[in-house]
């Protein structure tokens, strides 16, 4: 029933997304928050009422109090008694419960909601699938046979470039890129009738990462494949990920060759984006001004050094009359949270990422390819964050998250109860073929 819930929660947002917008109920609160929360309630009740699964997140859970606690500390600091310019202390309260409060809701609603390895599969099959259908209509509403609205870019760095429906074709390209392994993999491990229908989704999914010529999502995109094949060297075996590298080739040719065919002028927009600005000798030219931007940033901290320890207090950037954003989110917790922010959010991925990585050394050859697809998400997540600051993917990267982690943990907990063969005891001089039968078993007692 709970992973019913959790579906019907991803189908919401999806919504609001990609169909109806976010239906607001009160500053702050929208439908899809409401629902939510109501679902985060009722697994509380549940725990409180007795939860004898073992499920545990303690790392996690603590490195989240930490970064929210500090976040609300500063708040109260920067709104009371610094009184920044144009700081409004509603405002920053909401913003934090959007960026940092609802994120460990999403993680760990789903982490306590979903139960079995079934439950997870089906789950992630939700995320991915949801995904996957939103390019499929974005292609069709770039080709004109969907009615539904695709912002293109008309203008400067944005033009001809395809947004999707997850805000800005930099935060699409994000998610695309987070979740392309999981795509390859479920397309990979289904049954016959249905490898084609993920096949499609993979392949729209290629397209529309295409046609958001996002060049953060292609670095966080090829880096991950490389920093987790070394990561996952142990257990994957090498000609597994030759395969994998292989059908994403084959993909990527037949995405790009559709890609020209559904906008023919997507051409030009990658050929200047790459032998455009990359060719350029002007580093800010490179980066589209984030160089610039980050220098300014660092030099606004220079100004008062005890902020790169401290920071400036949440939401206190947006306040200091900077025209645009940070462009990358290192940066922006820095600035606003100092190292604690920043330490949190490195420590809550560095687990995750540990926790997969443990539990592949005892996983099936199934379980080992979802975790490897995984550990290939969050390490393209964190890559991507190095040029972004994206909200709009969030919900979905850390639902799977929270998924994922249950997966692993069940995988832990399975091992710490799988029986383990023991020497039996048996009395001086007993026969050998009692010996023989005597195969007496101890229990590994689950961690608490």
């Amino acid at each position: 029933m709970i992973r019913w819930l959790l579906l019907l929660l991803v189908a919401v947002f999806w919504s609001a997304d990609v169909v109806t917008g976010d239906i607001s109920l009160a500053p702050g609160l929208s439908v899809k928050n409401a629902m939510l929360y109501l679902i985060a309630a009722g697994l509380i009740l549940r725990r409180v009422m007795g939860d004898t699964s073992g499920a545990r997140l303690p790392r996690i859970q603590a490195y989240f109090a930490v970064w929210i606690g500090y976040a609300l500390a500063t708040t109260v600091v920067a709104g009371l008694l610094i009184h920044y310019t144009d700081y409004h202390l509603t405002d920053a309260v909401i913003e934090l419960k959007a960026q940092l409060i609802d994120p460990a809701i999403f993680c760990l609603a789903v982490f306590y909601g979903l139960r079995s390895d079934d439950d997870v599969r089906f789950f992630v099959k939700g995320v991915v699938g949801a995904i996957c259908l939103a390019n499929v209509l974005t292609l069709g509403s770039v080709a004109g046979l969907v009615p539904l609205a695709v912002r293109v870019g008309d203008a400067g760095a944005e033009y001809g470039r395809v947004f999707g429906f997850f805000g800005h074709a930099n935060a699409t390209g994000e998610l695309i890129a987070c979740l392309l392994p999981a795509m390859l993999v479920i397309s990979s491990t289904g049954s016959r009738p249905s490898r084609i229908v993920w096949y499609a989704g993979t392949l729209a999914s290629v397209i529309v990462l295409i046609l958001t010529v996002s060049r953060e999502a292609y670095v966080a995109a090829a880096v991950a494949a490389v920093w987790g094949a070394w990561l996952c060297r142990r257990y994957v075996d090498l000609s597994r990920y030759l395969t994998w590298a292989l059908m994403a080739l084959v993909v990527l040719a037949a995405g790009i060759a559709l890609a020209a065919l559904i906008d023919p002028p997507i051409a030009d927009v990658i050929k200047e984006r790459f032998l455009g600005q990359s060719t350029s000798i002007d580093l800010g030219d490179i980066s589209s001004g984030r160089t610039d931007i980050w220098a300014f940033a660092l030099s606004r901290m220079m100004q008062a050094p005890i902020t790169f320890v401290t920071g400036f207090g949440w939401y206190a950037y947006q306040s200091m009359g900077f025209i645009l954003g940070t462009h990358n989110y290192y940066l922006e917790l820095w600035f606003d949270l100092g190292l604690v922010g920043l330490s949190m959010f490195i420590l809550i991925m560095r687990r995750a990422i540990v926790l997969a990585l443990q539990a592949m050394a005892s996983a099936s050859e199934r379980e080992c390819l979802y975790l490897t697809a995984f550990v290939l998400a969050l390490l393209a997540f964190v890559v991507g964050n190095c040029f972004g600051v994206f909200f709009a993917p969030i919900p979905y990267i850390f639902m799977y998250m929270g998924a994922m982690l249950r997966a692993a943990v069940n995988i832990q907990l399975r091992e710490a109860v799988r029986p383990v063969a023991a020497e039996p005891q048996l009395a001086v001089g007993a026969h050998p073929k009692v010996r023989a039968r005597a195969v007496p078993v101890t229990m590994r007692r689950a961690p608490h």
